[in-house]
């Protein structure tokens, strides 16, 4: 009886580690891919929701989240007799070279790529809590040699290039002496042109209050004809659920005050140096449920903002009304809008020198509206 008693504790002791050490496993598997996602710029809960978590997996590895469907429906094919075994070593094919994106986008080769395939969990664990950084998406035509030499040098060799970026979102990055090669090309076929360090990153600010930060090394660098790349690729931005208002680099909003406005009427001003940020997506503002962005510009130079509204009114006050506020806050009052009406546009002004637009296919010199204070209904202009 007495062995029996302790053969029942002995195989209960070693269920119960067994329970403990599988729970510990699983536990250590959703941290090391949190962390995994994160150092990639994306949310860490994502690496836990089915389907959405191989559809960032692909997106940060491919460049194309929905790749991620191709080893899905394979490994559903799998089942069809004689076909099914071929489906299956293609589905398994593309999990492996997804293991050497994977491992090239964080520094690694080969080797690095075996551990991913034969020791998933603990490699996986490996990138996660080791020194491992996210160099952005491996470019396809290139050797994994040359793929960690060109992340290295990007890295080691800090430089002047200057970031182009087209009215399509398409972005990439040229030397300095390029750029004045093909000034005029550049500047007539560039929405975006940023003088900036390759160890800078760009702003991406966006009519959704949002902020996408991107290494500008993770732009394509070369000739000036060379390739462009969506930003879509090269990082969270999504251009069809949101539109630019404003990109800068870093370096260049460190030091100033940022205005921003949206089309309620809402502004703020806010100190640049809070959008240094390490994740790689953040809100830049607060906005009211219907309320957009539609200005953002550094305010250092000026000293008068207007407004003008979609029905013609404008209002002139100083940009002294506007407080220093956090990125968190919705902001003050600027206008104080019809029913129906939004703010068109914002205007900031230097005092010392005339700004005109065109109103009603007419000129109008925005000097000559009366100073006011902010908050107020505004002037309806008719030319």
């Amino acid at each position: 009886m007495y062995n029996s008693y302790s053969a029942l504790n002995l195989l209960g002791g070693m269920l119960y580690t067994m329970i403990l050490l599988v729970i510990a496993y699983f536990v250590l598997k959703i941290v090391a891919n949190w962390k995994i996602f994160e150092k990639a710029g994306q949310p860490g809960w994502a690496s836990i929701v089915p389907f959405y978590s191989n559809y960032i997996e692909f997106n940060i590895y491919w460049g194309n989240g929905w790749l991620f469907l191709i080893p899905v429906v394979l490994s559903l094919l799998s089942g069809i007799p004689l076909l099914g075994n071929l489906f299956l070593v293609v589905a398994l094919i593309i999990g492996a070279i997804t293991n050497y994106k994977k491992a090239v986008a964080f520094g690694e080769g080969i080797g690095f790529t075996i551990g991913l395939c034969l020791l998933n969990p603990v490699f996986n664990m490996i990138l996660a809590f080791g020194h491992y950084e996210y160099h952005g998406i491996p470019q396809d035509g290139y050797s994994y040699s040359q793929l960690k030499t060109k992340y290295e040098e990007k890295k080691a060799e800090a430089m002047e290039v200057v970031a182009l970026i087209d009215r399509f979102g398409y972005a990439k990055t040229i030397d300095k002496a390029t750029f004045e090669r093909n000034k005029e090309a550049a500047l007539s076929e560039s929405k975006y042109v940023i003088s900036c360090m390759n160890t800078d990153k760009a702003c991406i600010f966006t009519d959704t209050g949002r902020l996408h930060l991107i290494k500008i090394t993770d732009m394509p660098f070369g000739r000036f004809r060379d390739k462009s790349i969506p930003l879509d690729n090269l990082g969270n931005y999504d251009s069809s659920g949101e539109n630019i208002i404003h990109i800068c680099n870093l370096a260049s909003i460190q030091d100033s005050m940022m205005l921003f406005a949206t089309k309620t009427g809402m502004l703020k001003l806010v100190k640049g140096s809070e959008f240094d940020v390490s994740k790689r997506t953040v809100a830049a503002t607060k906005l009211a449920d219907g309320d957009s962005i539609i200005a953002i510009c550094t305010a250092d130079n000026f000293n008068q903002l207007v407004l003008q509204t979609e029905n013609g009114y404008f209002i002139r006050f100083p940009m002294m009304n506007i407080p220093e506020m956090k990125k968190t806050a919705i902001g003050v009052r600027g206008i104080s809008l019809g029913s129906g009406d939004s703010v068109k546009a914002a205007y900031p002004l230097d005092s010392s020198q005339e700004c005109t637009i065109i109103h009603n296919e007419k000129e109008l010199l925005l000097n000559k509206l009366k100073l006011v204070n902010r908050g107020g209904k505004g002037t309806k202009v008719r030319i």
